[in-house]
Parts: structure tokens; sequence; C-alpha cells
């Protein structure tokens, strides 16, 4: 060990010098040896009580469900069928009819069975979807309940509907839903 000397005028606080890694050649007695290890083991419980164990956030993003489109402009639409995996042709031909009225395709969205998945605004983040679009007659948001009223949740521009069978049916609904449209994409 070199000469430690010269720290004296530097430190003004008592030192200890901790050897590690050292073992004791001189022989102790059965109570010498049980009184350090039970002052050690105290000492590791103390280290160990002393951590802080912090909960570790974990993001689990839900895989993409099962859809119809490519989802190419990022536009996600849940419709409510009980009795297909995705959409029923007909409502299928009316979305259609309807994407292509403010110039999109099954190319530049994905249409997702919401009663097979459910789907929720953290979903959509996760997702990167840019637009959503809800015919299921639930509204998306509790902060805005209101149906054929955009409005941006997140950074997601979404749009709550009734089911397509009753827009279909309703000239008044049918005219909402284009006025609804036309501000989301036709700006």
């Amino acid at each position: 060990m070199s000469d430690l000397s010269f720290l004296k005028s530097f430190l003004t606080e008592d030192l200890y010098i901790i050897k590690e890694d050292q073992k004791e050649t001189i022989p102790k007695t059965q109570a010498e040896e049980e009184v350090p290890q039970k002052e050690y083991k105290e000492k590791e419980v103390l280290e160990e009580s002393s951590v802080i164990n912090e909960p570790i956030e974990e993001i689990q993003t839900k895989p993409f469900p099962a859809h119809k489109g490519s989802f190419n402009k990022k536009i996600l639409i849940t419709v409510q069928d009980n009795l297909s995996e995705i959409i029923n042709d007909s409502d299928l031909q009316f979305l259609l009819k309807i994407l292509g009225a403010v110039k999109l395709s099954l190319d530049d969205v994905a249409i997702v069975n919401a009663v097979k998945n459910k789907i929720d605004l953290n979903d959509l983040t996760s997702w990167s979807a840019a637009h959503y679009l809800s015919f299921t007659a639930a509204a998306i948001s509790q902060n805005n309940a209101s149906f054929y009223t955009p409005f941006q949740e997140e950074k997601v521009q979404c749009l709550s509907c009734d089911k397509l069978k009753e827009i279909a049916a309703d000239k008044g609904k049918k005219q909402q839903l284009w006025t609804a449209l036309q501000q989301l994409f036709l700006k």
C-alpha cells in the first residue's frame, strides 16, 4: 500500500480502509464466529430493505385485430355485426359508397367488427390511427357522446355514428353523416 499520509491535509474526517476478500488466519472460538455472522446478516437485510423498487410501466400493445382493408391512410372503422366475422355484404357495399363519396377506398381503411374486438383509444394511438369512425351506436368517448360530430381524442380524429343499417334506412342520418365526413376528409 502506498503512503497515504498526504491525505491528512485534504480530509479532516476519519477514514477507514476496508479490505475485501481477505480471510483471517487466526482461528476463532465458536462464540466469536456466531456474532459476526449475525451482524453481517443484519446489515445484509438493511441493505436489501433500503433498495427502492419502482414499478416498471409496461406498454402492451394489442395486436391489430382481424379486419378488411389495407389501413393505408390509417383510418380505423368499427362496425357492429353479430352474425359476420367482420361485416356483412350489404353493410360493406353501403360503407364503400360512403367512403367513395369522400374519395376513400377499402385500401385506405381497416374495418373491424366491434362485437369481436374491444377497441379503446389507447389502441388507436398504439396502431398510429389518424381517424376512427365508429358505426356501433355507442359513443367513442365519455368526454364526447355526440353522434355525427367530429372530435379529437389524443391525436386521433373521431366520429361516433349509428349502425350502418340505421343510417341506410334514414335520410336525415345520411345527411348528418355526410356533413361530418366532409368536415373530416374534405376540408
